[in-house]
């Protein structure tokens, strides 16, 4: 373990996420600042070179509970690196420099993306902007929840209205959220990445699987039917795409996932009930 592996870290933790070709510029600049003579084209470095770097530094940082992870975007597909916290008891993981005010806002937001707007008929996974500055106060119960250690105990029914906005502000600039031109949040690639086992974990019910005497009509999910779902294509986190048009129906892809895999199946049938795929159910603030 190097000055060149600290020095990526370094790169890793002034940003909240890089996409593979930013990441690959970095440690060519790197390698050419440890010998200008010999100046380090990035072309020269590879997806597979970059991939044993951050391995190496992987097997370091899982003494301290952080890893370097990869996801691939879900509107392109390009790869996209973070430096997240890789203990899954933390609730907001890496955010403990947030008071516990501005964590339980972060957590309806949450409620608000993956249960409120995320039902049978319409998945969502977003919520508005006016709707998320309006979860600004603590109900009341949250007063007497205990809190994690190492934060700060709630001492106030919430933020303010300018608090909200203050702290969706600070979430999208570290990377946990995005707003999108339609004037929604969403979770970003580093929140992807950072809280996908707390998602599975905190709405997923694993206990009971959907029952087939279920009717399409019913306004709520099925009981143990999982919020949180992956693409069947690549088997990454989804929360913005194409689903089956049968509401019971589990299947899910990313937009170019659903492209590519009907490419090859031209039948246009969806893999798990065979129904005709029309790809016009999205997934997302389009739902």
């Amino acid at each position: 373990y190097t000055d060149f592996h600290r020095s990526l870290v370094q790169a890793f933790l002034a940003r909240a996420t890089m996409t593979g070709d930013q990441a690959s510029e970095v440690v060519a600049a790197i390698l050419t600042a440890e010998n200008p003579s010999q100046p380090v084209p990035k072309d020269s470095i590879t997806s597979a070179i970059l991939s044993q770097h951050i391995a190496d530094i992987n097997e370091e940082l899982s003494k301290f509970d952080f890893e370097i992870r990869s996801m691939r975007d879900q509107k392109d597909r390009s790869t996209i690196w973070a430096l997240v916290n890789s203990n899954p008891d933390i609730i907001i993981q890496g955010a403990t420099h947030h008071n516990a005010d501005e964590i339980a806002f972060f957590r309806r937001l949450l409620d608000a993306m993956f249960e409120t707007n995320n039902t049978l008929r319409a998945e969502v996974m977003a919520v508005r902007v006016n709707d998320a500055i309006h979860l600004n106060k603590n109900p009341p119960k949250a007063a007497s929840e205990e809190v994690p250690e190492g934060m700060h105990a709630i001492s106030s029914g919430g933020l303010t209205m300018k608090g909200a906005e203050d702290a969706l502000k600070m979430f999208v600039d570290e990377g946990w959220l995005e707003k999108s031109r339609g004037n929604w949040y969403t979770l970003a690639p580093r929140g992807l990445l950072e809280l996908n086992v707390y998602l599975q974990q905190t709405y997923n019910d694993r206990s009971a699987t959907p029952s087939d005497e279920e009717e399409d009509d019913e306004d709520e999910r099925p009981a143990g039917e999982k919020r949180i779902k992956d693409c069947f294509a690549c088997k990454e986190l989804l929360t913005m795409g194409q689903r089956c048009e049968k509401l019971t129906c589990p299947v899910r892809m990313h937009e170019p996932c659903a492209t590519h895999y009907f490419r090859v199946h031209k039948d246009k049938k969806c893999p798990g009930c065979q129904k005709t795929w029309t790809g016009k159910e999205p997934v997302g603030e389009a739902a």
